[in-house]
């Protein structure tokens, strides 16, 4: 689960909560909880849930591709915070299954684009799968509409052309994840609509 965001236990964003006084980072990709693999939003919510207030918890998170071991106090959790939270899960809902492939087709950026975007490349998403890891990443597929994504780096590995992608993410092994920060460019890219630079992450199946 990628972490976007760090907050305090009143769910209040800032850097002075148990998480980042832990040591854990915006970026960061927690993939293992007081020893339960995470795999999703709800699998770290359950385990935390499940881990006693004020205990010491071991949590293991991929930073920039390298495996991180880090212990974070548990703190008790506010009640607003906990009636935000209602309706979000129930009995009917089915478990979600992992998707069988990453369902990514991209290229290399074209060399007038990465100018006018003042980037030095990129790989261009030309294609995401329906029901694929790239689409449950949130990238966007172009063919369908969708605005144009742009991948620039993987693992904190600036992303120049689409080889750079296809290696990084080949010499993943099964169970390891890749965050990647890529920028977002409108169908119809004015002078106020820069792109937007986005993260997200994907597990290797």
């Amino acid at each position: 689960m990628l972490i976007t965001g760090l907050s305090d236990d009143s769910g209040k964003l800032t850097d002075r909560g148990p998480a980042a006084q832990a040591g854990m980072k915006p970026e960061d990709v927690v993939v293992e909880f007081d020893g339960k693999k995470i795999l999703s939003v709800q699998d770290l919510r359950l385990a935390v849930a499940n881990t006693s207030p004020g205990r010491k918890a071991k949590v293991k998170v991929v930073r920039h591709g390298e495996e991180k071991e880090l212990e974070v106090a548990v703190a008790e959790r506010k009640l607003e915070d906990q009636e935000g939270e209602k309706g979000a899960f129930s009995f009917e809902e089915k478990e979600e299954q992992p998707k069988p492939e990453i369902g990514l087709r991209f290229d290399t950026v074209p060399a007038r684009m990465a100018q006018e975007l003042n980037i030095a490349g990129g790989a261009i998403v030309e294609e995401v799968k329906p029901g694929s890891l790239a689409e449950e990443a949130g990238l966007a597929s172009p063919d369908q509409g969708w605005d144009t994504d742009i991948i620039v780096s993987a693992n904190g590995k600036p992303i120049n052309a689409a080889q750079d992608l296809f290696n990084l993410i080949k010499n993943l092994k099964t169970g390891e994840t890749t965050v990647l920060k890529f920028l977002r460019v409108r169908r119809n890219p004015g002078a106020s609509s820069p792109a937007t630079t986005f993260y997200t992450s994907i597990t290797k199946p």
